[in-house]
């Protein structure tokens, strides 16, 4: 061990990414803990997107989720400004994805 560095300074991995609290990811450890059949899992991942235009920052009014199931990484737009909405929008997906897949799922 270096001199001057403790043991929790050595600590790696994804569960140190996990407890190192800051004022960003205060409300992401606790979602990590939920599963993600609960919409309190998808309430911080949903999000409105920005892009610029002419120099000028635009937000989408609309929330998305990036999602992940089975290699295919998409994101997806959840059709509602209103976030709570948006985070059960985003769960029902995830369990349409679970019981019948993308091909299945896109198509509704």
């Amino acid at each position: 061990m270096q001199s001057g560095a403790t043991a929790q300074d050595q600590k790696r991995g994804p569960e140190t990414a996990q407890k190192t609290p800051d004022a960003a990811g205060a409300g992401r450890e606790r979602a990590r803990s939920l599963p993600k059949t609960h919409v309190g899992f998808w309430r911080p991942r949903v999000e409105r997107r920005t892009y610029e235009h002419n120099g000028q920052t635009f937000e989408v009014p609309e929330y998305s989720v990036r999602m992940e199931f089975g290699g295919i990484r998409r994101r997806l737009t959840l059709g509602t400004a209103l976030k709570e909405e948006a985070a059960t929008k985003a769960r029902d997906i995830y369990l349409s994805l679970v019981a019948k897949g993308w091909s299945a799922t896109m198509v509704v």
